[in-house]
């Protein structure tokens, strides 16, 4: 008995290999604070509302932060109350002290500044963040990117000079989360 074979002919190569518009979706900002003296806390995705909706510790102080895109990229630096403003990292690895996290140990952090990268040919996105101190109640503005791309955010970074950041949330996207 005979067997019969469908045969159906591939897509053209050329048509095959051609490049797919991608949509920007959601990025996830996974990121986390680390006490100073003490140890990292839990990391966070993106941000929400109660205990789990933001980095740090309420009215503690930090002094390493790391964060990491799923899509994109991401480089960041923070400005401490002992040396000012660190150079940016561009990798998010609570492990890499060196180059993986921003901040020096044993340093107070005091500001941040976040911008997120959008990959060529995507919707732009930007990262939107905002903080707490432990000298005030309540969130201080939001800041988008590095304060310079839309003109009503006009902060250049998230904190206050001199006050103790202890809380952080992070969100990318094409408007503000917040």
């Amino acid at each position: 008995m005979a067997q019969l074979l469908s045969i159906v002919p591939d897509a053209p190569a050329a048509q095959s290999a051609r490049p797919q518009a991608t949509a920007s979706g959601n990025v996830n900002a996974t990121y986390a604070l680390h006490l100073l003296g003490g140890s990292w806390l839990d990391e966070v995705t993106n941000f929400g509302s109660g205990d789990n909706g933001f980095a740090g510790m309420p009215n503690y102080q930090h002094d390493l932060l790391y964060i990491k895109v799923d899509h994109g990229s991401v480089k960041y630096r923070v400005h401490t109350v002992q040396s000012g403003w660190l150079p940016w990292v561009a990798k998010g690895d609570r492990n890499d002290t060196v180059n993986g996290c921003a901040g020096n140990a044993g340093e107070v952090i005091d500001g941040v500044q976040i911008i997120f990268l959008t990959p060529a040919g995507e919707s732009y996105q930007q990262a939107y963040y905002r903080s707490q101190t432990t000298q005030r109640a309540g969130w201080l503005g939001v800041v988008c990117d590095d304060g310079t791309s839309l003109p009503q955010y006009t902060d250049t970074y998230a904190g206050i000079f001199g006050e103790p950041l202890d809380r952080l949330q992070i969100g990318i996207s094409s408007v503000s989360p917040f």
